[in-house]
């Protein structure tokens, strides 16, 4: 460093020489003596421009630089005498390069250069200097900045302390990607690496690069799932893999023939409420859930049945009477079988039913209280204890034999009870 201080200041006068300059006028009447000397614990630097306002920015720019160099050089000195690890300090030279390279546009984000003013300066001096042959004029500016020794170890200490800090919050930030619960969160930590591989110069960079490349990954494997829908009401999650995400974000929504009537966030389920008023019969009708987190969109088809949560039962097969206690004139015990079909999916639980035979009293079966699930044919079993008698009731002692009664049920889940008619139905007996 004191050989570069020194070169710099016998580089001056040459330039001067070469350039044929004069001092046409200066701060004072004789330069100090200071101005090409070393002095300890001192930085002493000059630069020129137009303007005596320039000339002062650029030599404190130079002050930074030094600075820079002054810390930089101490840290991987100190590194080197610590370990032989690859880390950010065996990369200082690359950082200084890079600040000399743009040094107007980092140094306000370098903190331990904030402080640094001209304001601080022990001494100065400016002359204003005019080419002989052209006439062309510009100031140099002389600055004597103090930079004692102790100094130097506290910004030393800064710049290990602030790397520090970076490196536990790159790291903080890596980690996180097994624990993010949102997707404000995922672009969050995004943005923040993005930051930090900006400021970083070494294995860093990499690693932040890395990080964010992670965070996108996570966003592109989103995708949606239904959880516990009903007919008018839409519940779906965001997943990425078994994990449940969240998101404030609204979802677009498309419907054919559904009105979206309400959009809200329970907890971590998004709850889409609508109306199927205008909707027929058709197996393709949808909502689509459409968002965009990561570079593909996600596009998401939840289909509905109008029918849903209807229970819709019908007597499409003659009722069988099957004998298991009788004699001659009467049956005491008998089996009943009934055929229900359902319509529609729903549901449904048979209460107790009725059965009515011409020219006996109604037959009543209580808590029957079977559940049945899906569409399509079911088979209710029960058994009869009440006496009927054979020639009243037998299916043989009539052309045409028919029964009328009901059976009482409801929706499974649902409070709401129905009854279905039974009317002149067929039905056979053994006896």
């Amino acid at each position: 460093m004191k050989k570069l201080i020194l070169l710099l200041g016998l580089f001056v006068p040459a330039v001067m020489c070469m350039a044929q300059y004069r001092t046409v006028d200066s701060s004072q009447r004789r330069a100090p003596d200071w101005i090409h000397s070393l002095e300890r614990n001192y930085i002493i630097m000059s630069a020129e421009g137009s303007s005596i306002t320039e000339a002062q920015q650029n030599a404190l720019m130079l002050i930074k630089e030094r600075i820079v160099s002054s810390v930089a050089a101490n840290v991987k000195a100190e590194s080197e005498l610590i370990t032989e690890e690859v880390n950010y300090n065996n990369n200082v030279t690359v950082f200084l390069e890079q600040f000399r390279a743009s040094v107007t546009t980092q140094s306000g984000d370098v903190p331990y250069l904030q402080g640094i003013s001209l304001s601080l300066a022990e001494d100065y001096y400016w002359e204003k200097l005019r080419d002989r042959s052209t006439g062309h004029e510009k100031y140099r500016y002389h600055v004597k900045y103090p930079f004692p020794e102790i100094e130097l170890r506290k910004l030393v200490s800064e710049f290990q302390r602030m790397q520090q800090e970076l490196t536990d919050e790159l790291n903080r930030l890596i980690e996180e990607v097994h624990k993010v619960a949102s997707v404000e969160q995922i672009n969050n930590n995004i943005s923040e690496l993005q930051t930090l591989s900006a400021s970083f110069i070494d294995m860093r960079k990499e690693q932040a690069l890395n990080g964010i490349s992670r965070y996108r990954e996570l966003l592109n494997s989103i995708t949606l799932h239904e959880k516990a829908s009903t007919l008018g009401t839409l519940r779906f999650v965001l997943k990425a893999g078994d994990r449940i995400l969240t998101t404030a974000q609204r979802p677009n929504l498309r419907a054919e023939c559904a009105r979206i009537t309400g959009t809200r966030l329970e907890q971590n389920e998004w709850v889409i409420s609508y109306d199927t008023e205008y909707c027929y019969d058709d197996p393709e009708n949808h909502i689509e859930v459409h968002y965009r987190f990561g570079t593909a969109p996600i596009r998401q088809r939840f289909y509905f049945n109008i029918h849903e949560g209807l229970v819709d039962i019908q007597l499409r097969e003659a009722l069988q009477f099957s004998a298991l206690e009788a004699d001659d004139q009467t049956v005491y015990k008998a089996r009943l079988l009934i055929t229900l079909y359902n319509k529609h999916d729903s549901p449904f639980v048979v209460e107790h039913l009725t059965i009515e035979f011409d020219q006996m009293p109604p037959i009543r079966v209580e808590d029957i209280n079977q559940r049945f699930e899906n569409s399509g044919n079911h088979y209710l079993v029960v058994d009869i204890a009440e006496p009927m008698d054979k020639a009243a009731t037998s299916s043989a002692n009539h052309r045409l034999p028919r029964i009328n009664g009901s059976i009482h049920y409801h929706e499974a889940g649902k409070d709401v009870r129905s009854s279905y008619r039974i009317y002149q139905h067929a039905y056979t007996t053994t006896w």
